[in-house]
């Protein structure tokens, strides 16, 4: 995911901000009709970037809903539904940006809390989080393996997000196109990436830091809300479930 968002804002992101200043396009798909001349190039591209955002948009729906439904029941999947389509409809580029700013900081104030109390309470427990894997994997030697992720399908699937998807979703390649200063588009990659890198790095650690603490968590959507709700103060809580 870091080497994704690296390379297509920092590599294909810049020379697509530049092509943009030359020919005035304003949508990604836009600028490949200009590049390739055909409709039914750009057609195809647009039919498998909505059909690749609808796959997308039931995994961000079914992630919150799961997240909501832990508190509130199976209501959860109807607010993320009215939440993400309000948000969707009432924001334009700009206050897209202010909001991400502000999740920005809140999302890497949370990730903090979640690491940081994980590795105070696994060492609490076992004296350090050394000692919690090894004990982890003795009782689950599973999860502690790497797991193969070279089949056909996972092969496939990738090409096609990097290849694809990338160019249709609204937090990808399409950002670059909003930028008209070449130093706030260098730094708004390296902003970018550095965040990215942070969040998803120590947010793929605490699977493990969370079962060590409490063996009878078996599915992995849970593990967040495990945390806000067990181990952090209620209003540490509160913030990163909303």
């Amino acid at each position: 995911g870091f080497l994704t968002s690296a390379y297509c804002l920092g590599a294909v992101g810049r020379k697509i901000a530049i092509l943009r200043e030359r020919t005035g396009a304003v949508s990604y798909l836009q600028l490949l009709r200009l590049r390739f001349q055909s409709k039914g190039v750009v057609g195809a591209l647009a039919v498998t970037g909505a059909l690749g955002l609808v796959f997308f948009g039931c995994g961000q729906i079914s992630a919150g809903a799961k997240i909501f439904a832990a508190v509130t029941g199976y209501l959860g999947l109807f607010l993320v539904i009215i939440i993400s389509v309000v948000y969707t409809v009432s924001g334009g580029v700009k206050s897209l940006a202010k909001v991400a700013v502000i999740q920005g900081v809140v999302m890497l104030a949370a990730t903090f809390s979640i690491i940081g109390v994980l590795i105070f309470k696994n060492t609490q427990m076992y004296g350090g989080v050394t000692q919690a894997m090894q004990s982890l994997a003795v009782t689950f030697p599973t999860i502690l393996q790497a797991q193969s992720s070279g089949s056909f399908w996972n092969i496939l699937g990738l090409s096609l997000f990097f290849g694809v998807g990338v160019g249709v979703m609204p937090h990808s390649l399409s950002v670059s196109m909003t930028y008209n200063d070449h130093k706030k588009l260098k730094m708004g990659i390296l902003i970018a990436t550095l965040t990215f890198f942070i969040v998803n790095g120590l947010m793929c650690m605490i699977g493990p830091l969370v079962r060590a603490i409490n063996p009878n968590i078996a599915v992995a959507d849970y593990t967040s809300m495990f945390v806000a709700t067990n181990l952090l103060p209620s209003w540490v809580g509160g913030i990163i479930f909303s």
